[in-house]
């Protein structure tokens, strides 16, 4: 008997359990019986919030994360931020293959915008990103800003105060973590450099550790 998966199923009953408000959801329910209750509902949108973060996972990894963005966009910051941790970590290590396909979902919606990945940064650890930001990306800051970048690759988005590289090899990734990059200085100067800091005062395993605890 596969006591693992006895056990995640336990949980996942006793989690809907708990939601009051949708009595309808208790049991033991697959994914896709969830959706189809979710999609159902008089207001799909109060009834996925009622659910607790591991069922909307549940959810989630049912439909898959390029077919998610209908259910991230109603979804509480709560809850997809319980969400990323479940998808984000296995066991005590970081899953960064899991970071990127998150990266993409804008590109999956029928909107094209960029507010689900807006919604991913005021979700996220910010030190999953910090973590992001030591493998990928190198960072310089100028005590008088220059026009002319360090090197070749160079970008600044600050007239040239600071520069940054990103270093990471797969070319679509250098994409999606440059619009991330972009997106998080469009919202809030002082997260980005915030989040540029971080790194330089911890190592990696600090911070893994740190964002698992």
């Amino acid at each position: 008997m596969n006591t693992e998966s006895t056990k995640d199923s336990t949980e996942v009953k006793n989690t809907t359990e708990e939601t009051h408000s949708q009595p309808a959801v208790g049991g033991y329910l697959s994914g896709s019986a969830l959706l189809k209750q979710i999609y159902s509902a008089e207001s799909p949108e109060q009834f996925l919030r009622a659910l607790p973060a591991q069922t909307a996972y549940l959810v989630v990894k049912q439909v898959g994360v390029q077919s998610s963005a209908d259910l991230i966009e109603m979804m509480s910051l709560e809850q997809c931020r319980l969400l990323y941790d479940f998808d984000l970590w296995q066991a005590d290590s970081f899953h960064e293959d899991n970071f990127w396909a998150w990266l993409e979902i804008p590109d999956h919606q029928d909107r094209k915008d960029l507010s689900l990945l807006a919604k991913f940064v005021k979700s996220l650890d910010l030190k999953i990103l910090s973590i992001i930001i030591q493998r990928h990306v190198q960072y310089l800051v100028n005590e008088e800003p220059t026009e002319t970048p360090p090197e070749e690759g160079w970008i600044s988005p600050d007239k040239g105060h600071s520069w940054i590289k990103i270093t990471v090899e797969n070319e679509h990734h250098r994409f999606l973590l440059g619009r991330l990059l972009a997106l998080i200085f469009e919202m809030d100067p002082e997260l980005y450099y915030q989040l540029f800091g971080i790194p330089q005062v911890a190592t990696p395993s600090m911070l893994e550790e740190d964002s698992f605890n």
